[in-house]
């Protein structure tokens, strides 16, 4: 089972030069309590964003048209595999649970895929340079958890869950 799971500001903004334009303490925690456990699936500038490093207790699993450029570097990391392409990856998950984390076009490549999504909806915009405006008309929202504001999260929010329409 393939499940995207991303941010989003109210313009559908996802991130900025590689990393995230807000600072939502409770997504990160959502994120990782979602993913810990699970293979991980992003693209390469994502991980790059990342700085370059595994998040720990998952499998990560980077796509990249230049594999080469990180087979020597991060050979040093268990938990990280470089891969070409995100063919093969929904038929390789298909008995287990392994969350896509972006970006954009990693999203997109994955959609027709995707069994479920979960999606922080942040109430409030923000600048950026990278957005990503799904159809979710194959997909039904099963859930929604409401975010706590406070002085660490600033911004309303609310976690979705969405599974694709039998």
């Amino acid at each position: 089972m393939l499940i995207a799971i991303f941010a989003h500001d109210q313009n559908h903004l996802i991130g900025n030069q590689k990393h995230l334009p807000w600072h939502l303490p409770n997504d990160m925690a959502f994120f990782k309590k979602q993913t810990t456990g699970h293979p991980l699936i992003m693209g390469r500038t994502t991980f790059d964003g990342m700085g370059k490093k595994p998040l720990p207790n998952r499998q990560n699993i980077v796509i990249t048209h230049n594999p080469d450029q990180y087979t020597e570097e991060m050979s040093k990391y268990d938990n990280l595999e470089i891969v070409e392409s995100t063919e093969g990856l929904a038929q390789r998950f298909s008995d287990t649970t392994a969350y896509i984390s972006g970006g954009r076009h990693i999203f997109e490549e994955l959609w027709d895929v995707t069994d479920e999504l979960r999606i922080t909806q942040i109430e409030a915009t923000f600048t950026g340079d990278t957005y990503f405006d799904p159809d979710l008309s194959d997909f039904e929202r099963y859930r929604t958890i409401d975010g706590v504001v406070d002085a660490k999260n600033k911004y309303p929010h609310h976690f979705e869950y969405w599974r694709r329409k039998a």
